[in-house]
């Protein structure tokens, strides 16, 4: 199964129980390979990335103005 047929199917309804199920997979191996996953891919594991909207042309300001209403809807 592919991440975009779990997306799929996730998005559809199904739970990682009945994925796991339909799989014949344990669902505690699932558990434990999501766990192990998020363990060995920690954000900023493998260093961090700095970027500046001036080196892109922009600027913060006219950045919040253009996406004005998501930041005010999304309160970010």
């Amino acid at each position: 199964m592919t991440t975009a047929d779990v997306t799929t199917a996730l998005q559809g309804g199904k739970t990682l129980q009945d994925l796991a199920d339909d799989a014949g997979v344990d669902i505690e191996d699932v558990r434990a390979a999501i766990h192990a996953f998020a363990d060995e891919n920690r954000r900023g594991a493998r260093g961090a990335h700095a970027y500046t909207a001036e080196e892109y042309g922009y600027t913060t300001d006219g950045i919040r103005t253009a996406f004005a209403e998501y930041l005010d809807r999304y309160g970010a």
